[in-house]
């Protein structure tokens, strides 16, 4: 896996090799995906050049995947900027074409995975099937169809949504004010985020609880005077009895679910602590906090008459669902990440959006964006037999609903190799690079792909030209690399 070599791995490598450069490697550029891990794909594309007198060898034959599959990844990466030339085939046939479904929410997309895989167990195993997502937030909403469905699962490379610990600190804040009996929650939540209630105010408090045979929340709100701790402590006690007491009273008022958890996020601190941390760690814990309120609107849009009451009934019983069956084969729910390396018949590739896939994150520099477009690359070829592609129009968000744009990397994959469904087609016309009279058309395209181009330089050669297009063998500069030479062009007219 030489693309998932580090500097200081490639520096000990030159050093153990010299001075002879007898060194063998073998990877895939195509599948450099560890950046943030500190990987460097310029090592296994500069390796000829480090290691003079190289021999490259192609290993251009898949034994896993159909070769509508390998079409379908192939057209994803083929225009990477740094990448060796190769496309895979198979002798494994043709296969079925891969499927793209646009979903109208969420929702939906996890409801279309749930039918088709249903559709198809009498064929197959759960275990056959898989699910991929770029973030751990996205499973929520397949773990709960799944789950109403009865079909066993595995959450690879991460923790169940409901058990997620962002996820029960901000539910035991709901729950404690619902019940105050439950001291399970109340040492959850009393100083975390920290208070400044440490572990001695703690025990002696839950001490004149049993001394007094009363609750713990009881000897807060009765028996403060009894309590022998610093006054610091005893105000920090004071501010924790307010802050519950009016989360009570936003269910009690009739709040929602989603109000009375953003109610919770942003009169407790916790969502503030997350935002002051900043770590990626962190910033996870943020999206999956939204996908919890998001998860909450969906159930609220579901049950209109519902309240607070009813939501965590139903949270509990989906957080249960893992029980049934044990020991049964299941389908398996992964991030792209995690997926590296493995392989399954069926798979469904979701969240084929921009903001997800390729990642809000990474969208602005070119390396991440070339990055991005390799992970999906690595998703799409863990199918064997059968892909789907799905992405969803809107989803519900921490701030309502947005409406979500097809992933950029879909325009790439070869229609030949596709079967569109859902609400809607790709538009295909985003592949336009026509200057001249339409030089609005390639700063478009270079936009989109996110490669600075002087378009000055541009327009002043498309008026050389005369005809104002470019062909095959014609030269361009861009700001970030230089020179180059086009070496092919597709379409004609208006869609070249």
């Amino acid at each position: 896996e030489y693309q998932d070599t580090n500097f200081p791995q490639y520096g000990l490598i030159r050093k153990l090799a010299h001075p002879k450069n007898n060194v063998c490697a073998v990877g895939d550029d195509d599948q450099s995906i560890y950046r943030w891990r500190g990987a460097d794909v310029e090592n296994i594309l500069n390796f000829s050049k480090d290691f003079p007198g190289t021999r490259v060898i192609k290993l251009e034959q898949n034994y896993r995947s159909t070769q509508n599959i390998l079409d379908g990844a192939h057209g994803v990466v083929e225009n990477l900027l740094g990448r060796h030339p190769k496309k895979l085939w198979t002798n494994k046939g043709q296969g079925e074409k891969i499927t793209y479904f646009l979903a109208d929410d969420e929702s939906s997309e996890a409801s279309f995975v749930v039918r088709e895989i249903n559709s198809m167990l009498g064929q197959k195993e759960p275990s056959d099937f898989a699910v991929l997502f770029r973030t751990n937030a996205q499973s929520r909403s397949f773990e709960e169809a799944l789950g109403r469905h009865k079909i066993p699962y595995q959450l690879i490379g991460g923790t169940r949504f409901y058990d997620r610990k962002e996820i029960k600190d901000i539910l035991a804040y709901v729950q404690f004010a619902v019940n105050m009996d439950d001291i399970v929650s109340l040492r959850r939540i009393i100083n975390n985020p920290s208070r400044g209630i440490g572990d001695v105010t703690i025990t002696k408090l839950e001490a004149v609880a049993v001394r007094e045979g009363i609750s713990s929340w009881e000897a807060i709100t009765e028996k403060m005077s009894f309590l022998d701790v610093t006054p610091t402590a005893k105000s920090a006690l004071n501010k924790f009895k307010s802050l519950i007491q009016s989360i009570k009273d936003s269910i009690d008022h009739g709040e929602s679910p989603s109000q009375v958890i953003d109610f919770v996020l942003k009169e407790s601190e916790y969502l503030n602590a997350l935002l002051k941390e900043g770590t990626d760690e962190a910033i996870g814990r943020i999206d999956n906090i939204k996908e919890l309120i998001a998860s909450a609107k969906s159930f609220e849009i579901g049950n209109p008459d519902a309240g607070t009451m009813e939501y965590l009934d139903q949270v509990s019983l989906v957080a249960d669902t893992d029980s049934y069956e044990a020991g049964s084969p299941r389908a398996t729910l992964m991030t792209l990440h995690c997926a590296k390396g493995l392989e399954f018949e069926i798979v469904f590739l979701v969240g084929m959006e921009d903001g997800l896939l390729p990642h809000s994150r990474n969208s602005n520099d070119p390396d991440l964006l070339e990055e991005e477009r390799r992970l999906c690359y690595v998703g799409m070829t863990r199918a064997k037999e059968k892909l789907f592609l799905v992405g969803a129009r809107s989803r519900r968000t921490f701030n309502g609903t947005i409406v979500c744009n097809p992933s950029r990397f879909l325009i790439d994959v070869p229609l030949s190799a596709l079967d569109e469904r859902g609400l809607g087609r790709l538009a295909r016309k985003k592949r336009l690079t026509t200057v001249g009279s339409n030089i609005d058309n390639i700063s478009k395209f270079f936009k989109e792909k996110q490669i600075p181009v002087d378009m000055s330089k541009l327009e002043k050669h498309s008026a050389a030209r005369g005809q104002g297009e470019f062909r095959k063998g014609d030269h361009v500069l861009l700001t970030k690399y230089g020179k180059g030479t086009i070496v092919a062009t597709e379409g004609e007219g208006e869609e070249l």
